[in-house]
């Protein structure tokens, strides 16, 4: 367990962030993984902070994960999670208990030989 820059690459989420705070990960904000399988320029920018983020000994999480063809460029690029609609909705208590057990279950096995790891929202 750890703690994540979140939203990175906007706002205050800078990389001044990752050397001054001791960050467990990076959480790659929504506005360009959504564009992502699409657009090369959001594809090298989200490739790039995976990379600086292994580079550093953190973890990337993509945010914003609504599509399949998303989630498998996320795979190939060795982002090690992601969450969003095409995971799951944001679920609470016993909802996320029974995710885990159900689609949750169907989701780390489909993805458990590759980098990435479904987290539920």
């Amino acid at each position: 367990m750890g703690v994540e820059l979140d939203d990175f690459g906007t706002g205050y989420a800078s990389l001044l962030q990752l050397r001054r705070l001791p960050y467990t990960g990076v959480k790659i904000d929504r506005c360009f993984v959504k564009d992502a399988a699409v657009d090369p320029e959001a594809r090298l920018i989200v490739r790039c902070i995976i990379e600086l983020a292994h580079g550093l000994g953190l973890s990337a999480t993509a945010e914003g994960v609504e599509d399949e063809a998303t989630a498998a460029l996320l795979q190939e690029l060795k982002c090690d999670q992601a969450q969003g609609f095409q995971i799951s909705a944001p679920l609470k208590g016993v909802e996320l208990a029974q995710w885990m057990l159900g689609d949750g279950a169907e989701w780390r096995k489909q993805f458990a030989a590759a980098p990435l790891l479904g987290t539920a929202a």
